[in-house]
């Protein structure tokens, strides 16, 4: 692909995003300096440097918070309909999930199953004499960790289903 040569530089977005850089990195060294500086009046008023620490974050979160909601910031924001777009692809994407684990979750009971049968007649030629003690043990030393395995995995698909049903219980829209 090659770019288009007629479309113009977006100077608008980019001295945005330059001022609020500038404005937001202003703020933040002036912050530091004042809270952290030698000789500094702040650190006489809050010893404590993690309280100043903690300060100066709010601070600086709140500056940018402030510059984004600004003349500055707001013309180049995301749209309100795209957070409506989004919340509707998580929500098709947790179906999808949800339905996925439990098909996964279903599988592996059947195998498991089929082991637990397996197992069974197992026991029962040993019982009734067909298969010698040495052959019965061997057999069921094979089958024993796939169906430890199996139930393992059966469990964590079973939980990722009842996460997702939890999470689709859930309602971002408030």
């Amino acid at each position: 692909m090659q770019p288009q040569m007629n479309q113009r530089f977006p100077w608008r977005p980019f001295w945005s995003e330059l001022i609020g850089t500038a404005l937001l990195g202003l703020v933040g060294l002036s912050l530091v300096i004042v809270m952290f500086g030698n000789g500094s009046l702040l650190a006489r008023f809050i010893p404590s440097e993690g309280l100043r620490r903690l300060i100066t974050g709010f601070l600086f979160g709140t500056t940018g918070a402030m510059i984004a909601l600004s003349t500055v910031g707001k013309p180049y924001s995301l749209p309100a309909d795209w957070a409506d777009e989004m919340l509707k692809r998580v929500n098709e994407e947790k179906k999808q999930s949800a339905q996925t684990a439990k098909l996964m979750a279903g599988q592996k009971r059947e195998e498991i199953e089929k082991i637990n049968l397996r197992l069974q007649k197992l026991l029962d030629a040993f019982l009734d004499g067909v298969i010698e003690r040495n052959d019965y043990t061997a057999e069921k030393r094979n089958d024993e960790p796939e169906k430890i395995s199996g139930g393992a995995k059966q469990r964590a698909f079973e939980g990722m289903s009842r996460l997702a049903r939890t999470a689709r219980k859930l309602d971002f829209n408030r």
